[in-house]
């Protein structure tokens, strides 16, 4: 029930309402109703009740739950989907981040809010808050942070735990294309710096050694791991991801098992062989003349376990020491940026624009978009989409066949005999 009173000459409504916090109606509200007048304070009071009533019924047949709630459930069923093999392990890390950054925003902000009144000027916010950061280096970063944020609500509609959706009226910017890639003398030149680095002996895990004193880049020896990476990919077209989530060896889990399975890649005993699962599509590579570089990276590493120093096994070809995971491929995209930058490359090439620099190369050569659609993982139809501009040059020579005058025949005909009736 609610009451008025008045201070100061001025009629006050107070009423207690629902706690979200205690569960209880233990919290007071008291509000200013403007008027000296008790007959139209009264009627404002009615006015204020009804609305506090509606509310509280509305509430009881969509009882309120907080932000922070509602995002351990989302993710809590995510993970779900990753141990049923329905959903990528990095799949999931991505919505772990975002999702934690979003409710660290908004606790920052606002506490912790029950979702129902979450709108569109919170999401605004968020977005400037994300652009802003230093360490977000691309629009693409914070476009992902959106489209994440939003299959989250879109997951909350369906629960019919909001009514209206807070991305109703805020549009996100489409991922940057570029498609500019390294092609001839300097898909060559990234061939050359990186060959010339993973030649040399593999850094020992904080040492000091010769190399990595007299190296004037010393944070590729900081991360080691990372040169090898671009390697691998330069000298086969993967995807960083299929490169950093490969393993030494096959897993128990890394099989088709009836399509439910995540991707996975792994190598062959004897290291001359990848298999890779991705995008549901699976393909085989041979590698023999990487064997030298997968012996050269450490297979173990020292961690302490209960105080004492004890040797681990690698599951990861590129483990991260301190997770025991794979490592993100936002790491080797923030690396990345730092190499073209270091060796004054051109900026706006990604680490995939390796991948499409690896097909540019084998079909100059004259391998076919069949073949190299089979190394990549694409079908014929994909290759001809994506690469058929790296075919032009090629085509050149067929197409000027059409201009060409058309050749006259060497034949030689025989010669006309002379006619007996012919006068000399």
């Amino acid at each position: 029930m609610s009451s008025i009173f008045l201070k100061d000459g001025i009629y006050w409504y107070q009423r207690y309402v629902k706690n979200p916090m205690s569960g209880r109606n233990d919290k007071r509200i008291q509000r200013s109703l403007r008027t000296k007048n008790r007959i139209e304070a009264e009627v404002r009071q009615q006015n204020l009740d009804k609305g506090y009533d509606d509310n509280e019924n509305h509430n009881r047949a969509f009882p309120p739950r907080l932000l922070s709630t509602c995002i351990n459930e989302y993710l809590s069923e995510k993970k779900k989907q990753v141990d049923d093999f329905k959903r990528s392990l990095n799949t999931y890390r991505s919505d772990d981040i975002t999702l934690n950054q979003f409710l660290a925003f908004m606790k920052d902000v606002y506490d912790d809010k029950n979702i129902r009144e979450i709108n569109s000027s919170h999401i605004k916010q968020f977005k400037e808050y994300r652009e802003a950061d230093p360490a977000v280096n691309s629009s693409s970063t914070v476009s992902l942070n959106l489209r994440v944020t939003r299959a989250f609500f879109s997951r909350c509609m369906e629960k019919e735990y909001i009514e209206d959706h807070p991305f109703k009226h805020i549009k996100i910017k489409k991922s940057l294309r570029r498609e500019t890639i390294p092609k001839g003398d300097d898909f060559e030149n990234l061939v050359k710096i990186f060959r010339k680095i993973v030649q040399k002996p593999y850094p020992k895990h904080g040492s000091n050694g010769k190399n990595k004193m007299k190296e004037p880049r010393r944070w590729i020896f900081t991360h080691d791991w990372f040169p090898y990476a671009i390697w691998i990919i330069l000298n086969t077209g993967m995807r960083i991801g299929e490169v950093l989530m490969l393993k030494w060896e096959r897993g128990d889990n890394d099989f088709i098992n009836k399509g439910r399975t995540y991707s996975y890649s792994y190598l062959s005993k004897d290291f001359s062989l990848i298999s890779i699962y991705f995008k549901r599509g699976n393909r085989e590579l041979p590698v023999k003349p990487l064997r030298p570089i997968f012996n050269k990276i450490p297979k173990t590493y020292t961690t302490k376990l209960d105080g004492k120093e004890v040797s681990r096994k690698k599951i990861y070809v590129f483990e991260n020491e301190r997770t025991h995971e794979p490592y993100l491929t936002t790491s080797a995209a923030n690396l990345w940026k730092q190499f073209v930058i270091d060796f004054k490359l051109d900026e706006n090439w990604t680490i995939h624009s390796l991948r499409h620099a690896v097909s540019t190369a084998l079909l100059g050569r004259g391998e076919t978009l069949f073949a190299v659609g089979k190394v990549l993982g694409h079908s014929v139809g994909e290759m001809t989409q994506l690469y058929s501009h790296s075919t032009v040059n090629s085509l050149e020579k067929t197409m000027a066949v059409l201009h060409q005058p058309k050749r006259k025949s060497k034949t030689k005909r025989p010669k006309a005999t002379k006619s007996k009736h012919t006068k000399n």
